[in-house]
């Protein structure tokens, strides 16, 4: 409707170039550039999609005395309809461009705050960085119309944006990880929140990171070791068992 009102509508480019022509006449900005009246843009509007307006009124033959033939009622006149008709159609298609241009122009931002639990994700809009949250009133240079948050160990997350969404709040989820397990000696049992699942060296794949979870390493003759995983700080060094004593068999 902006676009309407300020005179400079975007046609779409593949638009019939007649069709183009009438329209952009009779939404142009100056009232005297425009059509007189409906009958004007009617008959323009019928030149330019190539189709003969219909006639005003059939002329009814003179009965004849020599014909014996029955003489058909007049045809009523049907212009007046058709007029109502087609301005009703034309009004609908300039409300349905005027909609267009007003929900292509109300579902872009032009300025955007972004914060983040926990803080330091990169934050992008329609694909563009626009820095590490918390950002406060960030300017587009277009307007935009996807988020994208990326962190590191975590669930990136999109989203699609809408006039609301001036001051976006986003809890990140911490994403699933794989995690090598190497111990020495190797061959120690592997088990996973009490849950035997391989025996080192091994990978364990995706890791749910939400939640706490423990690893805890067996392996004869050593002692049982039990360790707090960290989704965070995955561990990577090898996992040193020490030998059994006489003590720790009792």
């Amino acid at each position: 409707m902006e676009q309407i009102r300020s005179g400079t509508v975007d046609f779409p480019l593949n638009a019939n170039s007649k069709l183009r022509a009438v329209f952009e006449k009779a939404l142009a900005l100056d009232p005297r550039a425009r059509y007189p009246d409906l009958d004007a843009f009617m008959d323009d509007l019928y030149s330019a999609c190539d189709v003969e307006p219909p006639l005003t009124e059939a002329k009814t033959p003179r009965p004849s005395s020599r014909s014996s033939l029955p003489i058909s009622p007049p045809v009523r006149n049907v212009l007046p309809w058709v007029k109502l008709i087609g301005g009703g159609l034309a009004v609908l298609v300039l409300l349905g461009i005027g909609l267009d241009f007003w929900l292509a122009s109300s579902s872009g931002l032009e300025e955007i705050t972004v914060h983040t639990e926990p803080s330091g994700a990169s934050v992008y809009v329609d694909g563009v960085y626009l820095g590490q949250a918390p950002l406060d009133r960030i300017s587009l240079s277009e307007p935009g119309h996807r988020l994208s948050v990326v962190k590191k160990h975590y669930r990136s997350l999109e989203r699609n944006l809408t006039p609301e969404d001036g001051f976006v709040s986003l809890v990140l989820e911490l994403a699933p990880y794989n995690l090598k397990v190497e111990t020495e000696p190797s061959g120690a049992e592997i088990l996973l929140d009490g849950n035997s699942v391989g025996v080192s060296p091994a990978t364990l794949k995706r890791i749910p990171g939400k939640g706490e979870h423990s690893l805890e390493l067996r392996l004869d003759g050593f002692v049982s070791k039990t360790i707090k995983l960290d989704p965070l700080r995955p561990q990577r060094a090898p996992i040193r068992l020490d030998p059994e004593t006489p003590a720790d068999s009792r």
